[in-house]
């Protein structure tokens, strides 16, 4: 494979995550959002707005839990239309789910519709298949430091491409894992703006991207280069 995009920190593929990840090798975590309910400008993998049997399969899914890497750490918002999907996907794990946690977004958009609950949070699930039976993550010395429930602001204001890709997460969200739990080396399959590689390389970690629309990977690749972004 050649790579869209590469420096001593980060490598960028451009293309399809199932054909790709499966060459790589071992990773300590995958931190990744995947295309569950976001525009069709955002993503190739569907055409229509929401997941659903005919858009998104669970082998596309499978991707943010890949088994050549020890954790994966999937940021998933639920939504009317992608509920039943994405439950049905993670009960096909049960015994794969390490933990869940949950990141608390401030000034929550309201309900446009009367009735509706105001969605003021997302999960963060993790995925392992090394030691999923135990909540303690090895490694880690923190003791009663750490929550499960993140304050994290929302992308809007703090993800410097949240008006090019909409579906972005903070950078707050994989600096806060990367350093954390300790990973060095992360995968995120469905990278989008390249907001999980900023952040490993600021931190001195290692990342691969994977992203299948070149749009979004050249983006990646000028972020990566710390240049300048024509919002």
């Amino acid at each position: 494979m050649t790579p869209y995009y590469q420096d001593s920190a980060v490598t960028i593929y451009h293309g399809d995550c199932r054909e790709i990840v499966p060459s790589l090798g071992r990773f300590d975590c995958v931190i990744t959002s995947p295309p569950y309910g976001v525009d069709a400008n955002n993503c190739m993998y569907g055409g229509k707005k929401y997941i659903g049997k005919d858009t998104i399969n669970f082998d596309l899914l499978e991707m943010c839990c890949p088994e050549n890497a020890k954790h994966s750490w999937v940021n998933v918002q639920t939504l009317s239309a992608n509920k039943a999907m994405v439950f049905a996907w993670l009960g096909t794990h049960a015994e794969h789910i390490k933990d869940v946690c949950v990141w608390v977004k401030p000034s929550p958009q309201p309900a446009m519709e009367p009735g509706v609950l105001n969605s003021v949070f997302e999960w963060l699930v993790c995925v392992s298949r090394d030691d999923a039976t135990r909540r303690k993550f090895d490694g880690c010395e923190w003791r009663g430091t750490v929550d499960n429930v993140f304050n994290w602001p929302r992308a809007s204001s703090s993800n410097p491409c949240a008006k090019i890709h909409h579906a972005t997460f903070p950078p707050q969200l994989p600096e806060t894992l990367l350093q954390s739990f300790g990973y060095q080396t992360v995968l995120d399959p469905f990278a989008g703006s390249g907001t999980t590689g900023r952040a490993a390389k600021d931190l001195g970690r290692k990342a691969v991207l994977i992203e299948r629309e070149e749009k979004y990977c050249e983006i990646s690749a000028r972020r990566m280069g710390q240049e300048v972004l024509a919002l």
